[in-house]
This record gives structure tokens, sequence and C-alpha cells, in this order.
């Protein structure tokens, strides 16, 4: 095989989180993509079902998250009606997926492969008020979040919010 995922200079909770989820070698698409995503770059990349393309993102993800900062990493800012709330939630990653099924996928990869990290995962997959996901937005603990494509449409139609850095 080519690359140990030790060479991607991961911390020991995440490794200990890919090698409990099975994996024990980086496959093709992850070793062309863990590197690029960690050193900040912005990739397409296109490979089969089954090939380990979700990991691919979820991993350098999961690496740059600074459970450090006790603040978010951004804030949610939305107005609707006579309502205006700022949420200072710990949103420590956004990841925007275009289907519930793959909201769901990712979700499910982020706690398998974070479970050792100490963070939240939030599938936002409409269905759901926005009044309750920004309740569980507001709950402690750390959060990734991923609303699918539709619910960040129809939430940024309806409901103008920005997100900063």
């Amino acid at each position: 095989m080519g690359m140990e995922f030790e060479a991607f200079s991961l911390s020991r909770e995440l490794l200990m989180g890919i090698f409990e989820a099975g994996y024990e070698h980086p496959s093709p698409i992850q070793e062309q993509a863990i590197p690029e995503i960690l050193q900040g770059r912005n990739i397409v990349a296109r490979a089969k079902n089954g090939t380990g393309k979700t990991a691919a993102f979820v991993i350098p993800v999961l690496q740059k998250i600074d459970l450090e900062k006790d603040k978010v990493q951004g804030n949610w800012r939305y107005k609707h009606h006579a309502h205006s709330h700022t949420l200072t939630r710990s949103i420590l990653a956004l990841l925007l997926v275009p289907t519930r099924e793959l909201a769901l996928q990712t979700a499910h990869v982020c706690k398998n492969l974070g479970k050792h990290l100490g963070i939240k995962v939030m599938a936002t997959t409409g269905g759901t008020t926005l009044k309750d996901d920004i309740m569980r937005l507001q709950q402690k603990g750390n959060s990734i979040t991923q609303p699918v494509s539709p619910f960040a449409t129809t939430l940024l139609s309806t409901y103008p919010c920005c997100y900063t850095w």
C-alpha cells in the first residue's frame, strides 16, 4: 500500500477514531484529498461509490477544528419578523451537502471518526422548525452542522442571516 494515515500528522484522538472505524490505509482519493484540504486548498474530486470520498473531506475538517476556542468560529445572526437572535453556540464546522441522505451519511462518518474528539454532530435535514434547530444549536458542546441544500436555501431566503468567521 501507499501512505499511512499517520503521515498526515493527524491528532491521536482522530487516528483512534479512524482505526476504530476500520480504516487501515488511506484510499487513493483520501491520499490525494486529505493533504490538500489540510493545507487549506479547495479541491474538486471525483471517485466511485465506496472509495472513501466522505472520509476524504471529513478527516481534514475534524483535524482542523480548534477545540480550544470556547466561542463560535463565526456567528450566526438572523432576523425574522420582530425576533432577532444571535447564536453563541460553538459551531466549529459547517458542512453543506446536496441531499438528505448525504447529510445523514456525513453526520454518521463525523460521529464515528470524531468520537474521541469531544465534539457533537448535528445534521439538519429539514422536517423540523427553524426554532427547534436553533435550540439544538444552543445546547452545550461543540457541533458540526450539516444542513442540506434545500434547508440552507430556505434558511438563507426566508431568514436573512450571515455567517462570519
